[in-house]
């Protein structure tokens, strides 16, 4: 009977060393993994190329457009500019009003109004950036709480009053950020509405659109008289035999669109074939969608008259926003940050494996979806890695952490309506379909 009992301490004792080793061994490996970040850290390269920013909207063909030309204002028409069957281009003179003492009042008002739209937009956007660097200010604080050796482990535990401080200090201040941002589209909207009623109370009357004069209903003399609800017709534009193609910019991006810019225009209807257009006509007014403001664009372009365009056929248009040729690039995925600095991790020298790298502070330009403009730091031909997995927010399955234009952490994937949710150090945002970005960093 002892011999089975020393028999059954020998076998524990083997299996429990068996343990002890198996569990050393995944100890280990998990170091070493720690300490050679660059086994999963890929190699990219610093190229030159184009920065390009662009929209890509859907739309249907109109081969003509008749835009009216309408005021509010009662007074006398002293000028006519244009006579019927005239071209002229969007904003040309075509009417001067000698305004009623009623109306230049009312156009005082609209213009004040003009004015305090304008003033709140940019208030708006000046509580924007407070509220953004306070956002920053309060992470960052957060993080360095959670990482401080000093503070005992204990006060780092959910429902800790050191904690719940540095925490709700940081979301309160991210929720005053994304109040900020919903001030901005309001003043935005506010500002788009009056400078509409101002131009309905000018004394000079522009044209809305390009195109050619049609029935004019007003003389030198002829005294115009109108209510407050409803305007009256002094002439009709119509786009002629210039094709046009009209779609619908939604609210954040409408600001980024001018009249005059150039369009790449594609139909369903004729393959392989790109035509060059004008966006002739971008409407202050639009019309209230579930999802939002859209706003109707016109995009005039010239086809062969051989070629079969009838109207209602289907369109995709390309409108370039921003471009930078001749742009030395990084893939945005390798930039990192440290304060007000940007910062990349190249390679000197060594292997695939075991690379010798050294950290550098670059200054960076504009950027596009992948890749950001560098201005100093890095030369062609460089070599750079990627953001190390470790900045992912907890773990290899939740969005990578790294930086954007200006200073700014970016995070992929996330956001309402897809794309990426920017912020930058700068104040200045969106990317990304109606996202609201947020600081992703440490926490629960």
């Amino acid at each position: 009977m002892p011999k089975n009992k020393r028999k059954s301490k020998k076998l524990y004792l083997v299996i429990g060393i068996i343990i002890l080793v198996i569990v050393g061994v995944i100890v280990t490996r998990a170091i070493l993994n720690r300490n050679q970040p660059s086994q999963f850290l890929p190699i990219l390269t610093v190229t030159e190329g184009v920065i390009q920013e662009s929209l890509e909207l859907s739309g249907n063909v109109q081969t003509s457009y008749l835009t009216p030309v309408n005021t509010k204002a009662n007074g006398i028409i002293t000028r006519v500019y244009v006579q019927n069957g005239q071209y002229v281009r969007a904003g040309e003179k075509m009417f001067e009003i000698e305004l009623s003492p009623e109306s230049q009042q009312a156009a005082q008002n609209a213009y004040n109004n003009l004015v305090n739209a304008q003033i709140s937009l940019k208030t708006a956007q000046a509580n924007e950036w407070t509220s953004q660097a306070q956002q920053f200010t309060a992470n960052q604080a957060f993080v360095d709480f959670m990482d401080d050796d000093d503070v005992e482990l204990k006060d780092k535990e959910e429902g800790t009053a050191a904690y719940i401080s540095k925490y709700n200090t940081w979301k309160a201040a991210e929720a005053q950020y994304v109040i900020s941002r919903e001030q901005i589209e309001l003043s935005q909207k506010r500002l788009t509405a009056s400078q509409q009623d101002y131009s309905q109370y000018a004394a000079t009357v522009t044209a809305p659109t390009s195109g050619e004069v049609m029935g004019i209903a007003v003389t030198e003399g002829l005294m115009v008289s109108n209510t407050d609800v409803n305007s009256q017709r002094l002439a009709v534009v119509k786009g002629g035999n210039t094709l046009v193609v009209g779609i619908e910019v939604g609210e954040m991006d409408i600001g980024k669109l001018k009249v005059g810019q150039s369009a790449n225009i594609t139909l369903s209807s004729i393959k392989g074939q790109v035509f060059q257009g004008e966006i002739i006509s971008i409407d202050q007014v639009g019309t209230l969608g579930s999802n939002g403001a859209v706003y109707p664009v016109l995009i005039s372009f010239e086809a062969d008259q051989s070629l079969v365009i009838l109207p209602n056929m289907s369109a995709k248009v390309e409108i370039i926003t921003k471009q930078i040729a001749n742009a030395l690039l990084v893939p945005s995925i390798a930039i990192t940050s440290r304060g007000d600095q940007s910062l990349v991790t190249v390679v000197t020298g060594g292997d695939e494996k075991n690379p010798i790298t050294e950290e550098r502070i670059i200054t960076i330009g504009e950027t596009d979806a992948s890749n950001t403009q560098v201005l100093s730091g890095l030369n062609l031909g460089d070599r750079v890695q990627m953001t190390d997995w470790r900045d992912l927010v907890g773990g290899p399955d939740n969005p990578l952490m790294m930086m954007g234009p200006g200073g700014a952490r970016m995070t992929t994937g996330s956001g309402a309506g897809g794309g990426n949710n920017v912020q930058r150090g700068n104040g200045t945002n969106n990317q990304g379909g109606g996202g609201q970005p947020t600081v992703i960093q440490r926490g629960p």
